[in-house]
């Protein structure tokens, strides 16, 4: 095997592939890198380490990801701010 991919027999007759790709990408709020591993729903989920937000990131094709942007815990809505770089 290549390290990436494995069979799961565990799973009989509805075995998978197993990916063990770790998908990083930017933090939209602070720029810190962030990186984590696809569950079975085709999301990866991962908090930054700097700013707290969390981050849920759903593959819907090959082409096409949609990150959706949680405040971290205690940040309402009017408290967060734009940042220009």
């Amino acid at each position: 095997m290549d390290g990436k991919k494995e069979y799961n027999p565990s799973r009989g007759r509805d075995a998978v592939l197993v990916d063990w790709t770790i998908y990083s990408w930017y933090c939209p709020n602070c720029r810190n890198g962030v990186a984590g591993l696809k569950n079975e729903k085709n999301q990866i989920k991962v908090k930054c380490e700097v700013c707290g937000v969390e981050m849920v990131r759903t593959v819907k094709s090959r082409r096409h990801d949609v990150i959706d942007v949680y405040a971290a815990a205690g940040d309402e809505r009017f408290d967060l701010e734009l940042r220009r770089y």
